[in-house]
């Protein structure tokens, strides 16, 4: 059954009907909530290692998550939080889940992406020729000029996918046709949201308010394309699957303007004082990249 967020989705429909409507009756999915909330994030010094920590515990650095013997290069949690894409330097995919590594799959080593639908659809791509790979189908996009490590593709269950084209373009490519649905322009960090319905994008981010828009968060519809401003949030930010929550990268005092993790009720004000802090490392720059509702113990190890 699908929790309403009334406040959220009283306010949203007054500001436009049309996602209004799917808005109130789809924002706040309480079936995805969890006691095991999980953020996954990168750590950057000098090489890109990635980690999950707990959402309720006290402030530290979670667990590092590793592979065998093979370098995790990429991942990407499913918008409903219950599976983790993992890319290697051996090129293998595997997708893990509450019950462990369901899927250990020998891939072309030409990608240097991996994103995962809710249904467990993977697709692979290469950020510099624009290949996508989903499943035995191939498509090429086309990657524009000087803008190549700004290219990202998230997967939907539903033959869509959102490109986050260059520093400024979003597109909604629909994957039977290979055809652009909605572009965009001016916006970034596009995101799936739990339903697979609903995204989320950042207008201004990268621009000028060139479309003569209020930069901010937004969410749109994938159906009926039309969009709604939530916040004036100007960092693109994950949402947890229930909807209930963001994450975003707080900078402390005394721990040298070294990018940490907080998490944010979902339609707070970008206020580093009423962030819940996730990590305290002062020497390494951190950035969360997705939620999960388990903890993924197959990538653990021996971590705690």
């Amino acid at each position: 059954m699908l929790r309403v967020w009334m406040r959220a989705g009283l306010v949203l429909m007054a500001l436009f009907t049309g996602i209004g409507l799917v808005v109130s009756k789809a924002w706040g999915w309480s079936e995805y909530a969890s006691d095991d909330l999980y953020v996954v994030y990168a750590s950057y010094m000098g090489i890109t290692s990635y980690f999950s920590v707990k959402v309720n515990d006290a402030p530290d650095e979670g667990a590092l998550l590793t592979w065998d013997k093979a370098e995790i290069t990429a991942l990407d949690c499913s918008p409903d939080g219950r599976r983790l894409a993992i890319l290697t330097d051996t090129g293998h995919v595997g997708i893990v889940t509450a019950a462990g590594m369901v899927e250990n799959t020998p891939e072309d080593q030409g990608y240097d992406q991996v994103s995962v639908a809710n249904d467990g659809t993977v697709a692979l791509f290469n950020m510099e020729t624009g290949d996508l790979r989903i499943g035995t189908t191939t498509m090429n996009l086309p990657v524009p000029a000087q803008q190549i490590s700004d290219n990202f593709i998230d997967m939907a269950s539903q033959g869509f996918a959102l490109w986050e084209k260059g520093v400024d373009d979003t597109e909604l490519l629909s994957l039977a046709s290979g055809e652009v649905v909605l572009s965009l322009p001016f916006t970034g960090g596009g995101q799936w949201l739990a339903s697979e319905n609903i995204f989320a994008f950042n207008y201004g981010l990268f621009s000028d308010e060139d479309a003569g828009k209020p930069s901010g968060w937004y969410l749109a519809d994938a159906a009926t394309h039309e969009t709604v401003r939530i916040n004036e949030w100007s960092i693109s930010s994950p949402f947890s699957p229930d909807g209930t929550k963001t994450a975003n990268v707080v900078i402390l005092d005394g721990l040298q303007q070294r990018e940490q993790i907080g998490v944010f009720g979902a339609f707070a004000p970008h206020d580093f004082a009423q962030a819940r802090v996730l990590t305290s490392n002062p020497d390494i720059s951190h950035f969360p990249l997705c939620f999960l509702t388990f903890r993924p113990q197959r990538l653990i190890g021996a971590s705690p």
